[in-house]
């Protein structure tokens, strides 16, 4: 008998032994903060004090191997950021615990975190960055921090449970898209003191059918409100002149259903500003110094255009080269010129465009005003050769942006190959080539799909700059 026992419990012994053991990871992600992952309970706890580290690319965050399998993210007391990127992908997880020291959320933080349920943000938030919460589906509900000042670009994009949002009054900057396809969402309060809705800041919110806006309100950018079509109900701080002085973008079909109740009084409208000052009289004769851009080149004069208008550069004082290749950063970094160069700083969010790079600011603008929106991916590829397409893709987008009648659309079925510009780009195309921006090639084609190289850039520019 007494054999028999000690067999048991030597079997039950091995048996324990043989159990695989609790798996644990950890380590440092910022300079005074750590993470600790147990794979039992799926737990992710970031704990320290100060900020986490960026991690922009999405997928180098020490803890991404176990992305699948993390269940709840806690942000424990003393930590004072969250990094770009930082739970991108998190599928998985249904809890977020953030404790109200974090001040900032970084661009695209919780993007694609499928399974979170509530969006619980830290009372000391001030900043959300671009695409933080954009495709969090689940969550139904969302607090925002009374201290709050800036929504980024594409926020809560694709959140589409989320049936309500309250803005707090101290917010004085929302991104473009912050709220699209958020298809659960049905009212929406602005803040007092925001001066403008920004591009597609509530696009395709199909279940919306109340919004209220503020008296400073005096821009409402293109596709803020396209695919609202249960608007019914626009709520305007001022009086109704002041509502007709409210200039409005294209594509924003929700608001012409909408009924306007206007609750103010004219000392609520916003001061008109003062009429601008002349015009310029005309430039005088351009001229330009490069030794390889004759008179008789066919781009000759755009070149002396771009030139003269600092919209483009020569690669040395005396060469333009006009046969050398463009990419996409540089129509970018153009484009942020003609928009006089804003700082905003932030983040792109494109896993591909690190801080400190040449192009990196003017590409977080392009990401802000909604010129571009890079690749499914998450990639912009800044580098590479931009096809005529894409130029006039983004030249569409910056016209749209900075409130320009873009509805011409021209018949492309003179070209060839009209069949091969993608369906992305149709619409700009029809547009580019309805404005002179955008001709034929040799034998007539469009060739949408051909690179640009710098003397046709400068052609298209001239043509999109002298346009009327």
């Amino acid at each position: 008998m007494k054999k028999r026992i000690i067999s048991m419990i030597l079997a039950a012994a091995l048996l324990v032994c043989l159990a695989p053991a609790a798996f644990a990871a950890s380590g440092t992600c910022g300079s005074g903060v750590r993470w600790s992952y147990d794979a039992d309970t799926g737990a992710l706890v970031i704990s320290g004090s100060g900020e986490m580290y960026d991690y922009g690319d999405m997928v180098s965050a020490p803890w991404n191997e176990y992305t699948d399998s993390i269940t709840s993210i806690t942000i424990e007391s003393g930590v004072t950021s969250i990094g770009a990127g930082a739970f991108s992908k998190c599928s998985a997880a249904t809890e977020l615990t953030m404790a109200d020291t974090v001040r900032k959320i970084g661009s695209w933080a919780f993007h694609y975190c499928v399974s979170l349920e509530s969006l619980d943000i830290s009372a000391a938030v001030t900043e959300i960055g671009s695409w933080a919460f954009s495709l969090c589906r689940a969550a139904e509900s969302v607090t925002l921090p009374g201290g709050l000042t800036a929504i980024g670009t594409g926020a809560f994009a694709y959140c589409g449970s989320l049936k309500e949002i309250e803005i707090p009054s101290t917010v004085t900057e929302i991104g473009g898209w912050a709220f699209s396809s958020c298809f659960a969402l049905t009212s929406a309060k602005l803040p007092a003191g925001i001066p403008a809705v920004g591009n597609g800041t509530f696009a395709n919110c199909g279940a919306l059918t109340q919004v209220t806006i503020p008296a400073s309100v005096t821009v409402i950018g293109s596709s803020a409100f396209c695919g609202c079509t249960a608007l019914t109900d626009v709520i305007y701080g001022g009086s109704s002149a002041g509502w007709a002085r409210v200039a409005v973008g294209d594509d924003n079909d929700g608001l012409e259903g909408a009924a306007v109740r206007c609750t103010g009084s004219p000392a609520d409208d916003p001061v008109p500003a003062p009429d601008p000052e002349p015009a310029p009289d005309p430039d005088p004769e351009l001229t330009e110094p490069f030794d390889d851009v004759s008179d008789d080149d066919w781009f000759s004069d755009a070149v002396k255009f771009v030139y003269n208008h600092r919209i483009m550069d020569g690669v040395t004082d005396t060469t333009f080269v006009p046969s050398g290749t463009t990419n996409r950063a540089m129509i970018v970094v153009i484009l942020w010129r003609l928009d006089g160069a804003p700082a905003g700083g932030g983040s792109s969010g494109f896993t591909d465009v690190p801080a400190g790079q040449w192009y990196s600011e003017a590409v977080a603008w392009a990401v802000r005003t909604g010129v571009v929106d890079g690749y499914d991916d998450g990639t912009f590829r800044p580098l590479t050769q931009i096809t005529r397409e894409q130029v006039a893709a983004l030249l569409y987008r910056f016209a749209r942006y900075q409130g320009e009648d873009v509805s011409d659309s021209a018949d492309l079925s003179g070209f060839p190959d009209s069949g091969s510009v993608s369906a992305y780009a149709q619409t700009a195309v029809r547009w580019a080539v309805s404005r002179g921006i955008l001709g034929g090639t040799t034998g007539g084609n469009l060739d949408p799909k051909g690179t640009a190289n710098r003397g046709q850039l400068a052609v298209m520019l001239m043509r999109f700059s002298s346009k009327g």
